[in-house]
Formats: C-alpha cells, sequence, structure tokens
C-alpha cells in the first residue's frame, strides 16, 4: 500500500475516533476516485468506508460492502482483514438482531485466529480484540453474564492498546456497564457508563444511540438507588434522543421506566401525561411508511401499571384483561427483533403477579395463590428459554416467598437452595449474597413462622414476615441488590460421613467439640435424624440451636460443616473444600479404604489435609 494511501485511511480512522464521521467519509471517497488502487487498498477503504455507514445508520449497506470486502480477503489470503470485515458484518447484524448470521460469523473468525497466517504481533492483538467483542456481545444477548463481562474486558484492554480503533472504546463501555447491571453491581455499571459518556465523541446517529443508552443505563441505577430525580433526568435525556433517531423499542423501554417512577411518586396525572405522549409517538410511528419493525407491548405495560395503581375495582379488572392478553400474544417467531421483545412477557407476567400480590394483600384470600403460581411457572419457562440467570434465580427466590405464604417451610428452603446454586456459580455475586441472606434469616425465623402457621395468622402478616414486595421490585430493577456486609463465619466442625450417617472423618475447630464425644454424638444423632429430609428436598442448609451446618455431596460421602454466624463465605469455602478432595484421587482413595474397613481416618496421620483445612477454613487474625 502506498504511504499516500495509507495515511489518508489512518486520517479516516483518525476523524472517526474523533467523531467526525462526514469528514472521515470525504476521505473515502476521495480515495475511491483515485487510479490505480491495489487490491489490499481498495479493501482497506472499504472497511473504513463500512464502518462509517454503521455510524451513519444505514446498515444494509454497511452490511452489501462487509460482505464484499470479506470475499476480496479471502481473495488476498489476509485472515486479518477477513476479522475485520466480519467484525463489519457483525457491528450491522447485531444492530438489526440477526443474531445467527452474526453467531456463524464469529465462529469463522475463531478459526482464523488459530490459522498458519504470518501475524503481526499489532494484527494479532488487534483481531483478538474484535473477536472477543464479538463475543462478548453474543454472550451478553445470550444472559451469559460472567462469560460476556470476561470477553469485554479483554477487548477494552487490547483495544486501549490500539489507537486507531479507539472508536471501539465507547461501545465496549456502554455494553460493560449493561452487563454490570445485570449482574446487579450498580457501582460498577455507574463508571462503565459515565466513563463512555465523557469520551463519546459527535452527532452521528450511532453516537446518539450510544449516548442515549448510557444515560438510560445510568437512570436505571438512580432508579434502583432510589434516586427517582436523577432517574427521571436521565431518562428524559435518553428519551428525546431515542424519539429522534426513531428507535421504537428504546422508546418503549423508557416510558414506560418513567411511568414507573411517577407511579411509586404517586403521582398519577404525570404517569398518564407520559401514557398520553407514548401513545402519540405510537400513532406517529404507525403513519410513517418506513417499514419500522413495531410492537405495542411496552405500552399496553404502561396503561396496565396506570389501571392497576388505581384504587377502581373496574380499572384493576382492566389492567389484568390487558396483562393477560400479553401473555397469550406470540411474537412472530421470524421477527428480526424477536429479542428485543423477550422482557416485555416477563414484564406482563411480573405485572400480573405484583397486581395478585396486591389483591390478596387485601382480601387474605389464599385463592389468589392459585392465579399466581401458574404465572411464576410461565415466568420460570421465560427466564429458561432466554437464558436469565439473574431473572431464574429471582424467579425461585420468589417461588420460596410463596411456599412460605402457604406455611411450607421445607419447599420454601428448597427453591432458596435452588436460587443459590443458580447464582453463585453464575457470577451473580450480589444476589447470591441476598439469596443466602435470606436463607440463613428464614433459619433464624422459623420458630416465628411456626407461631405465625399455630394462630393462623393473616396473609398480611405473612406477606410482611416474607418480604414479597422486595423481591417483586428486585425482578422489574424498581430496587437494587444491597451489598451487605460479608463477615467470616466462626468455624466449629467439619465432618465426612458415609452412606447411612457413619462418622468417617471429623475436623474440630472449637475447644468444646474436640474434647467432648457427646456433643459430636448428639449432633450426628441430629443430623442422621435430619438427613433424610435434607437430601429428599435437596437442601444445603440447617440449624441446629446457634449453630448452621451445611451439606454438600462428594461422591458416596457426605461433607457437613457446622459453623457460626452467615452462611454465604462458608458456602464458598466448603464448595471448594469438596472440589478440590474430588479431583484428588489419592485422597478419596483414602477415604475408600477408611469406609470399607469401618475405621475412623485420623487427622494426625494426614498432615496435608490438616495445612489445607487449616488454611481453607480458619480465619488469619
Amino acid at each position: 500500500m502506498s504511504e499516500s494511501i495509507s495515511g489518508k485511511i489512518e486520517q479516516g480512522y483518525i476523524l472517526l475516533n474523533e467523531g467526525k464521521i462526514d469528514q472521515a467519509f470525504q476521505i473515502v471517497l476521495e480515495i475511491e476516485n483515485q487510479e490505480s488502487l491495489t487490491p489490499g487498498e481498495m479493501l482497506q477503504n472499504q472497511l473504513l468506508k463500512g464502518t462509517l455507514l454503521i455510524y451513519l445508520g444505514k446498515l444494509e449497506e454497511a452490511i452489501k460492502i462487509g460482505e464484499k470486502a470479506f470475499q476480496e480477503s479471502e481473495v488476498l489470503n489476509n485472515p486479518c482483514r477477513s476479522i475485520e470485515a466480519i467484525l463489519l458484518k457483525f457491528g450491522a447484524f447485531f444492530s438489526l438482531g440477526r443474531f445467527d448470521e452474526a453467531l456463524e460469523d464469529i465462529n469463522y473468525s475463531k478459526k482464523l485466529l488459530k490459522s498458519n497466517y504470518r501475524w503481526t504481533s499489532s494484527e494479532l492483538e488487534k483481531c483478538k480484540a474484535m473477536v472477543a467483542y464479538m463475543k462478548g456481545a453474543i454472550h451478553h444477548q445470550r444472559g451469559e453474564l460472567v462469560l460476556a463481562l470476561k470477553n469485554f474486558m479483554k477487548s477494552l484492554a487490547l483495544f486501549e492498546n490500539y489507537k486507531l480503533y479507539s472508536f471501539m472504546i465507547p461501545q465496549l463501555l456502554v455494553f460493560i456497564g449493561d452487563t454490570y447491571l445485570w449482574k446487579g453491581e450498580v457501582e460498577e455499571a455507574r463508571q462503565s457508563q459515565e466513563r463512555a459518556l465523557k469520551i463519546l465523541k459527535g452527532t452521528s446517529p450511532l453516537i446518539k444511540i450510544l449516548i442515549a443508552t448510557s444515560h438510560y443505563g445510568l437512570g436505571v441505577i438512580y432508579h434502583q438507588q432510589g434516586k427517582p430525580d436523577l432517574a427521571l433526568e436521565k431518562y428524559k435525556k435518553s428519551l428525546n434522543i431515542f424519539e429522534k433517531h426513531w428507535i421504537p423499542f428504546y422508546v418503549g423501554a423508557v416510558y414506560d421506566r418513567i411511568i414507573i417512577v411517577y407511579l411509586d411518586q404517586n403521582d398519577c396525572e404525570q404517569a398518564r401525561n407520559y401514557l398520553t405522549r407514548f401513545q402519540q409517538f405510537n400513532e406517529q410511528i404507525s403513519n410513517l411508511n418506513n417499514n419500522i419493525v413495531y410492537d405495542t407491548n411496552f405500552y399496553e405495560i404502561s396503561r396496565a401499571r396506570i389501571l392497576k395503581s388505581s384504587t377502581r375495582t373496574r380499572d384493576r379488572a382492566k389492567a389484568e384483561k390487558i396483562l393477560k392478553g400479553l401473555i397469550k400474544r406470540e411474537i412472530n417467531i421470524n421477527s428480526p427483533i424477536k429479542f428485543f421483545f423477550r422482557g416485555q412477557v416477563h414484564l406482563a407476567l411480573v405485572v400480573l403477579c405484583e397486581l395478585y400480590f396486591t389483591e390478596l394483600n387485601l382480601t387474605n384470600d389464599l385463592r389468589i395463590l392459585d392465579d399466581i403460581e401458574p404465572l411464576i411457572e410461565k415466568l420460570t419457562r421465560e427466564a429458561e428459554r432466554s437464558n436469565s440467570d439473574s431473572l431464574l434465580a429471582n424467579v425461585y427466590l420468589l417461588q420460596g416467598k410463596i411456599a412460605l405464604l402457604r406455611m411450607n417451610m421445607g419447599e420454601a428452603r428448597r427453591y432458596l437452595t435452588q436460587a443459590q446454586h443458580i447464582a453463585e456459580p453464575k457470577g451473580l455475586q450480589l444476589l447470591a449474597k441476598a439469596i443466602s441472606r435470606n436463607h440463613d434469616k428464614l433459619l433464624d425465623q422459623l420458630d416465628e413462622w411456626e407461631n405465625l402457621k399455630k394462630k393462623k395468622a393473616s396473609i398480611s402478616e405473612r406477606m410482611d414476615l416474607a418480604l414479597v414486595d422486595e423481591t417483586i421490585d428486585q425482578i422489574q430493577g424498581r430496587r437494587t441488590i444491597e451489598d451487605l456486609e460479608i463477615q467470616d463465619e466462626d468455624s466449629v466442625l467439619l465432618m465426612i460421613l458415609v452412606e447411612g450417617g457413619s462418622l468417617l472423618f471429623s475436623y474440630p475447630f472449637a475447644k468444646e467439640w474436640e474434647m467432648d464425644e457427646d456433643l459430636l454424638g448428639s449432633f450426628l444423632s441430629a443430623f442422621t435424624s435430619f438427613s433424610e429430609e435434607f437430601f429428599s428436598q435437596e437442601l444445603d442448609r440447617a440449624k441446629f440451636g446457634k449453630f448452621t451446618v451445611l451439606i454438600k455431596s462428594l461422591f458416596n460421602f457426605t461433607v457437613c460443616y457446622l459453623f457460626k454466624g452467615q452462611s454465604y463465605l462458608a458456602i464458598k469455602k466448603l464448595a471448594k473444600f469438596v472440589r478440590i478432595i474430588s479431583e484428588n484421587d489419592s485422597v478419596i482413595e483414602t477415604f475408600r479404604k477408611f469406609q470399607n474397613t469401618n475405621q475412623l481416618l485420623e487427622i494426625s496421620d494426614y498432615p496435608f489435609l490438616k495445612s489445607f483445612i487449616t488454611e481453607l477454613f480458619v480465619k488469619n487474625e
């Protein structure tokens, strides 16, 4: 490539990074008009042109250029340019909701990275950044938040070292902020969105949409943090941009959030004013002859929210009818934007549940739970269909609270255990902490629940103790998950039992358990009497007086950890202990040998095991 053409293309990227899209496009057109361009020069100029078209919102044109550029890069046997062309197509495909096509290209780009092409270090790092970005976006779309964040962070670090592609950084930050928000980590989400806003430059449609998306994300954060005025300010900024650029899905989402804030403030007049504005926007969209794919689900949800807030039975009945209609409505499976509407189904389900819970609280009629539980089952299926681990864990948490309303303590604990088993491995740390706190609280309140059961307490009393409203708000994104201060537990006893409940090994951390065999025997007896309940209902913990015990299976053994205090860190320690032991064949063989001979394994004979247990479970003062 001649130095003059190379320099002009580089200048085009510099202008792109500065948000000067029109000036960059003029450079592209000037290069196109030059004669005697090499195939490599034409290819690189077309890649820049396609990227600029995405910023201008001309997605179909960008796809055509991306397809042609990809074919030319294959002829030139240049994997780096092929991956650049794939990134170009991906940006357009993703914006159009054509995820299957985007996924095919990503899989091919991963193969290209492993090719025998003689990569320069700069080329390889740049292409790794592109592939990580695309992988992160797909994981984000699937609700695989930990994998999404891992790839976004990798891409961000690589692009920060490749200045010519610094236009990718604000896009990454918006994605990262959204991913953190879905994980419940609002402070990290806020920092990412605010950083994105500081570096977004220019007035092209894509830049404006990224700015609006960041404002919307910050609005949700402030909303969850109980800062309604700041939330409204951010929501309204994003709404103005989304309306101007005719992005109907996001317009619907923002109107719905604004209406929620006003309803939470008991400002029904303003909520109705914004519903009227929302209706007018819908009418404008329907009158446009520009093939914008649109659905009125968000408007119907917002309308139902306002009707639901009314004290009149007639209005609440209308809200119920609207929400039931939305739940039954099927979105055309061939719609290219099906993904964007997936959240509306679960929103309608949650709002209808909220309506029924309010009715339940007012009437004390337990039969209303019979209407709620099928909705929860549908919500569970929706969470599974959309791969939303956060939603699924929250739904199990809600099911646990419904079981409490029915005074079924065992079932409530089982659902909380299921919620924990989803949130913890999926990296939803704040949610996992909240679920563990709920489970600990339930164990502490078992006597209180039994008293309510004996006196046949009203539903409202049960709902107050179960904190149902808190979970409903959490699912709707109206409440942040509190980042609780987590403290180490006080370790008491670690045991391994064989089938039937016989003791194989014990390690006491507290002196009274070390010396008192009767104490240990009493605990074993109590545990054995409850063990059938543990395993039949898949519980992971129980309360014995002032002690909590965690239970985890290890092949045909059962590991029990007794302690005082919070369960969250104890769960993580026990899981690590079981994982490491399960991966050590010699230790498992030792356990089986002692099991076969009905002997107790003495820790003094295995000092490495003592060292490992002490390092993992004993607090460092």
